[in-house]
């Protein structure tokens, strides 16, 4: 199996994860709540770090995803914990994790075919 197949599928798990745990709160509980916020927050890191083991052949046909920016909340999040502003990262879990989703999903579904379960 394709590395970079095992990495999009991570981000795929990550963001279904974060789905998960934001579907069972709301906004003003997320934002009290440490154990929701660090479960969010893991996840986070672990779709940068997939991020960073794709290739940029990979990631260049596909400009339309912000690669950039998830790599970056990943940063932001391992290296300036101290300055997170959880609204952001709730947002963030709502509005564009599940577009990042979609994504990588066509992007799994266009570039290994082949592969059961894309």
């Amino acid at each position: 199996m394709p590395r970079e197949h095992l990495y999009l599928a991570d981000i795929i798990a990550a963001c279904d994860q974060i789905a998960t745990f934001v579907s069972q709160t709301d906004s003003a509980r997320f934002l009290s709540d440490d154990l929701a916020q660090s479960a969010v927050a893991f996840q986070f890191t672990i779709i940068g770090e997939a991020i960073a083991n794709v290739t940029n052949e990979l990631k260049q046909p596909y400009a339309e995803v912000r690669w950039a920016d998830a790599r970056r909340m990943r940063n932001l999040i391992s290296h300036r914990y101290v300055a997170i502003d959880w609204q952001i990262i709730w947002d963030t879990a709502e509005n564009s994790v599940p577009v990042l989703r979609e994504q990588v999903e066509a992007i799994l579904e266009n570039e290994y075919p082949q592969i059961e379960g894309t």
